[in-house]
């Protein structure tokens, strides 16, 4: 039905401008079937807002998201299918143009109703021009002289990608969904994140966002050792409170390493963790299975034990070489000798 739409994303909220064709059977579609399995889900109405959940499988195979939606028209004409996981949301005849504030949470109802309270723009147009003074202040952290404009313009398209994850996770209350599926709240000052491709960003990415984003990399490590606390590892390839074990290597440590280095507090601990706290989490990822334990005993892996044997090797030797760096900082010399020799 609609003829434009645009849409403008905040810290947990997007805002979204729909302009219509001019009929009298405007309408927008919510689709909980949309994209992976759906195991669980249901849209209802909830003091004039659209709310909901959806439980799906794909790579993350219980992932838990929770919205809420409201609108500047009438929201109540709602045609569902049979278990309301789909909906059909009539607008009154008059309306031409409907802006909508959607807000979402990995904790409960409640959580994306509290972030959807806590959006810092209330219209589209505040919205707008609230990502344009937020994009402008981030891609503006690095200026670039010379070159062409398409050169400019490629630069800086680099640099808003590398500024779209991680994702921030926790809700504006506080709260979080664990690697142990239960519902935490982070300490004061602090948030969670979520989507951490390690193997794809510790070489590149996180020593640029180190520089250019600190706060944000502190709270990178305290997430990670918040996964460590309650799923017994540091991140590998996170998506949305679950572990997906994908790809190689145990690469927070250099990306905990290097933050470390650059970021620690004057009482020397990182995000209220201590070196040797950050040390224990970067030994006890790197023993985590049999693979693991046969590298560090043999100096190798095989690849009778495991696939992928040989890029396993060599990424383990880089990450246990930055273990052994750590230990130094901790003032243990025993396990820096013991990852210092694995990782030649």
């Amino acid at each position: 039905d609609h003829r434009d739409l645009h849409s403008f994303p905040t810290r947990r909220s997007c805002d979204l401008d729909l302009t219509y064709n001019g009929d009298n059977s405007n309408a927008f579609v919510i689709d909980l079937h949309h994209r992976d399995v759906l195991l669980s889900g249901k849209i209802m109405l909830r003091d004039g807002m659209l709310v909901g959940w959806r439980e799906s499988s794909a790579w993350n195979p219980d992932q838990h998201l929770h919205f809420a939606i409201r609108g500047d028209a009438d929201l109540s004409n709602i045609l569902f299918n049979e278990d309301s996981t789909s909906a059909i949301v009539n607008l009154p005849e008059e309306t031409q143009c409907l802006e909508l504030q959607v807000a979402i949470s990995g904790v409960d109802i409640q959580g994306a109703i509290n972030n959807l309270n806590a959006a810092e723009y209330k219209t589209f147009d505040e919205a707008r021009q609230g990502a344009d003074s937020t994009w402008e202040a981030a891609l503006g952290k690095l200026m670039v002289e010379g070159g062409t404009k398409e050169q400019k313009r490629c630069f800086y398209t680099a640099l808003y990608h590398c500024m779209t994850s991680p994702y921030l996770w926790s809700d504006a209350d506080g709260r979080y969904r664990g690697h142990d599926n239960q519902i935490h709240t982070v300490d004061p000052g602090r948030e969670v994140y979520t989507v951490f491709s390690l193997w794809d960003t510790y070489r590149a990415l996180h020593p640029l966002l180190t520089q250019i984003e600190p706060e944000r990399t502190v709270d990178f490590v305290y997430t990670a050792m918040k996964n460590y606390e309650q799923g017994g590892e540091l991140p590998m390839w996170e998506l949305a409170s679950h572990e997906t074990h994908c790809m190689i290597g145990y690469h927070a440590v250099p990306m905990m390493l290097e933050a470390y280095n650059y970021l620690h507090e004057e009482d020397g601990t990182l995000a209220g963790y201590t070196p040797k706290q950050l040390l224990d989490a970067m030994v006890a990822t790197s023993n985590r299975t049999e693979a693991h334990r046969a590298y560090g005993t043999q100096g190798y892996l095989s690849s009778e034990l495991d696939n992928e044997s040989v890029s396993k090797t060599l990424e383990y030797a880089y990450d246990d070489w930055c273990i052994a760096q750590m230990a130094e900082i901790a003032g243990d010399t025993a396990t820096a000798r013991t990852y210092w020799i694995r990782s030649q």
